[in-house]
């Protein structure tokens, strides 16, 4: 990683990193109490893994189509907006391209759901890894629009 020289932004990084990972991976609303560290031993661990890409995603959409938007609106949008920042965040304060910036996006989504399996804190979607890649490279590319715009001003001064 490149030398971070923006100390505010650097701080507001770990801050978001640490709401991320409360509000997606805890789920702040559940809170510790559901971790089960042994869950890796559970025969039923399979049923809590979804590797059929846009399953969950095609499931949340028909749920809206047919006016359930709570849990399915926010799973869509919940987990889009959350993961935003980091894209932008890579970019601003590391400096990373857009390859390295989709594969770190890819191993910390698939690491979030992987803890999330073996802690019983949730399950493992590829749904999600998908919404939280992508949502991550928006990010990052609205990190790449803010810095032409940036030095676009900056020549006009």
């Amino acid at each position: 990683m490149k030398k971070v020289t923006n100390q505010p932004m650097k701080i507001l990084f770990m801050i978001y990193m640490l709401f991320l990972f409360l509000f997606v991976i805890i789920k702040i609303d559940n809170g510790l109490r559901g971790i089960n560290l042994f869950n890796i031993f559970d025969p039923n661990i399979s049923l809590r893994v979804n590797l059929v890409p846009f399953e969950t995603i095609q499931a949340n959409f028909s749920a809206i189509q047919y006016g359930f938007y709570g849990n399915a609106f926010f799973n869509l949008v919940g987990n889009t907006i959350a993961f935003l920042p980091l894209g932008f965040f890579l970019g601003y304060l590391y400096k990373y391209s857009f390859i390295k910036t989709a594969l770190l996006s890819f191993l910390i989504s698939s690491s979030f759901e992987v803890f999330q399996l073996l802690t019983n804190l949730g399950r493992f979607d590829i749904d999600d890894i998908i919404l939280n890649v992508g949502s991550i490279i928006i990010g990052y590319l609205m990190y790449r629009i803010f810095k032409i715009i940036k030095e676009s001003i900056s020549r006009l001064n």
